[in-house]
């Protein structure tokens, strides 16, 4: 059985602006200059399957300044 992430939502998360972006089934890319959020779609991704931050963040690391949650 094989199970995949069809959209990704994000409100609050690290520098990411809201966003829902719908993902393919067997290959995705992005790209973008430096800084623009890349590695952190790939860790909010992480972060909704496992819970936990790739780069061992702490939970209010991953949350925007001012929100009040992510």
């Amino acid at each position: 059985m094989s199970h995949c992430i069809l959209t990704l939502h994000t409100r609050g998360f690290r520098n990411l602006a809201p966003l829902e972006l719908p993902l393919g089934a067997h290959f995705n890319v992005l790209s973008g200059e430096n800084g623009q959020g890349k590695s952190n779609v790939l860790e909010a991704i992480h972060y909704a399957v496992t819970l936990a931050s790739f780069r061992g963040a702490a939970i209010d690391d991953l949350i925007q300044t001012g929100e009040p949650g992510a």
